[in-house]
């Protein structure tokens, strides 16, 4: 029988995919709190590998003992966590799902940016603290007519970021070497990625984590940005060096910043991260609405049919 290894489940109803996998004659193997050798010993002889990304990676030794022709299907965007490599030299077939979460994501940056140029986090623990002070000793908080908001990376997410947001009167820009500058709204000014810093508030993340994008966010960036901007990611804690940008925070080299995803996940009780003035954190909620895990979930479940029936797959990256 053909088996389908859902690798890190944190998901109470799986009900879609189990339908989907019995359909066509498939039993799926459910693990919840698994070892990653557990995993690697339970990925041997399946067809189909399920992966949340929830505990841990898809390694080399996981895909080397997939049958030939198998699948690796994603519940969410990014992939990082799967070795593409090994996949392609294997020919195994990788698949993620871009698009089940873009407005919630979308709406989580755009709160988050709302958040940061309003202060309201620096109001709400001046309060508590027994001040009343509205205008917090004349700190800097911009009307948004003229404010830019300057977005790396702009793609799906980024560009649903831009729509909610463009009711406000922001002004917009954005850096994105790969997409064609006049697929962008005439609203968007397409700039470097120092330029974006520079003459932007708050700049927005919207990147996958590769080699390339790793570390990106540095100390030279964030000085480029200013003591007066903002910092928002939304998209993959690696892109980011944590390091750095603690000490910017605390030296007043940025305003604050808002994160969603770390370098390590859950974040380490002992993360600088923690303490670090001027700070919004949420721990990668930001896919999360009261809809969005039947929706993934149907996504999942439909292109796990199409695998299994030897259709093309919906969102192929390898």
């Amino acid at each position: 029988m053909t088996r389908v290894v859902l690798l890190d489940n944190v998901l109470a109803d799986l009900s879609a995919e189990r339908h989907a996998a019995e359909k066509h004659g498939a039993e799926l193997l459910v693990l919840s709190d698994a070892s990653i050798e557990e995993a690697v010993d339970a990925a041997l002889g399946a067809q189909i590998l399920l992966s949340q990304g929830a505990h841990f990676p898809v390694t080399r030794k996981m895909i080397e003992g997939l049958n030939e022709g198998g699948y690796i299907l994603k519940y969410g965007a990014g992939y990082d966590k799967v070795d593409v490599a090994a996949a392609t030299e294997h020919g195994i077939r990788v698949a993620n799902l871009p698009d089940g979460t873009t407005e919630e994501v979308a709406e989580h940056t755009s709160a988050m940016v709302g958040f940061l140029l309003r202060r309201l986090g620096e109001f709400d623990k001046s309060i508590r603290t027994g001040a009343w002070n509205p205008s917090l000793d004349r700190a800097a908080i911009p009307l948004f007519s003229e404010t830019v908001v300057g977005f790396v990376g702009f793609g799906r997410i980024a560009q649903a970021a831009y729509r909610k947001m463009s009711s406000f009167g922001f002004q917009f820009a954005a850096y994105d070497p790969h997409l064609d500058p006049s697929s962008v709204p005439p609203d968007v000014r397409m700039v470097a990625l120092e330029e974006l810093a520079e003459i932007s508030t708050v700049i927005s993340l919207h990147l996958a984590a590769t080699p390339q994008t790793t570390g990106m966010i540095d100390a030279s960036l964030l000085k480029r940005l200013g003591p007066t901007g903002f910092l928002v990611n939304t998209s993959r804690g690696a892109i980011v060096n944590e390091e750095d940008l603690v000490a910017a925070l605390h030296d007043g080299t940025i305003a604050g910043a808002a994160l969603d995803a770390f370098c390590v996940e859950p974040l380490p009780a002992d993360s600088p991260l923690r303490t670090a003035p001027n700070l919004l954190l949420t721990p990668h909620a930001a896919f999360y609405s009261q809809g969005s895990d039947k929706r993934v979930q149907r996504l999942v479940a439909e292109e796990l049919e199409r695998a299994l029936t030897g259709q093309a797959l919906r969102c192929p990256i390898a």
